[in-house]
């Protein structure tokens, strides 16, 4: 196959470790890596951990089939409420191998398997609130020189400072382009950590760089993004120029109960799904064809084109 679009729709399965917030690890992450070029080792390396974890748990690994069914927030305040065979299983081990409790595995595996050939795959991550440089904030307010603490390219995230990962793929949705992933370095320095100490479960930006353009707009309002150390994903991120797309400008209004509730009844409903849909279903076509040929630059500005439509919906 070579190197070729890696057209998977998801990419899912974070796992959690003891992070900002402890996130479900069935959650499925649309869009953010349907516009990577992978080669056919690559993509092996990529889903390895999702193929290891589906192939110990049908082939023998009692442990790990128990994880799989009971989850991982299984602890002793709860364990009474796992399933009766889960609970059998514990008790005895050697009842991995009861047909009935195989079928009941190999029914809710199926359903495992068919996710990650869509592109669900486990890899090392977490998700997090988004917020600028607070420092950089306050100098603002107080009238003083912006220097802020994050330089350009830097976030900083308790999580991951305490990890040790040196680069992270920043990821928001909707996805649209390869100019929405941002590779990011974790800024690691005591002025950092003493101001921020007590901020351990965000993600803060620097003032200095376009990320938050890039990640397709992001305002900080309530923003999430994924953020991870997969080898993968942070080594073939590809350098490409950020869009910044025309926004329409909103007309001026003393706010009022009644526009207030215009609003939010107007924020139902919007394409911005619809429009997210068709641009994968571009890179879907996309794939048939050479990078640098016609039919791939055309299909290219027109998922650039998407991005704008994402915006203003």
């Amino acid at each position: 196959m070579g190197v070729a679009p890696f057209v998977l729709g998801r990419l899912g399965r974070v796992r959690a470790h003891d992070c900002d917030q402890r996130i479900n690890t069935h959650n499925k992450l649309d869009q953010f890596i349907q516009s990577y070029r992978l080669t056919d080792e690559q993509i092996d390396e990529l889903i390895g951990p999702t193929i290891d974890e589906i192939r110990d748990i049908i082939a023998g690994d009692y442990r790990k089939a128990l994880l799989y069914l009971a989850g991982t927030s299984l602890d002793e305040d709860n364990v009474l409420s796992s399933s009766d065979y889960n609970l059998a299983m514990m008790i005895e081990p050697t009842l991995y191998n009861d047909p009935y409790i195989r079928r009941k595995i190999c029914h809710m595996i199926n359903k495992r398997i068919d996710d990650a050939k869509i592109g669900v795959i486990d890899v090392h991550g977490n998700y997090s609130m988004v917020c600028g440089d607070p420092y950089a904030l306050c100098q603002s307010v107080f009238g003083l020189p912006v220097t802020g603490l994050l330089k350009a390219g830097e976030i900083y995230n308790r999580y991951w400072d305490d990890d040790g990962a040196e680069a992270l793929a920043c990821f928001r949705a909707p996805m649209s382009t390869h100019s929405n992933i941002r590779k990011l370095r974790v800024a690691r320095n005591d002025e950092v950590r003493h101001w921020y100490q007590y901020i351990t479960t965000g993600t803060m930006f620097n003032a200095w760089d376009s990320c938050c353009a890039a990640l397709n707009g992001m305002d900080k309002d309530g923003d999430l993004v994924m953020l991870t150390d997969n080898r993968v994903l942070v080594e073939n991120i590809r350098p490409v120029p950020t869009l910044f797309c025309v926004q329409r400008a909103a007309e001026k209004h003393i706010i009022t109960e009644e526009l207030l509730l215009r609003s939010n009844i107007a924020s139902f409903g919007n394409d911005v799904g619809r429009v997210t849909n068709w641009v994968t279903s571009m890179y879907d076509v996309q794939s048939r064809f050479e990078p640098g040929s016609q039919e791939f630059e055309e299909l290219e500005y027109r998922i650039q084109c998407g991005q704008l439509y994402q915006q203003n919906n």
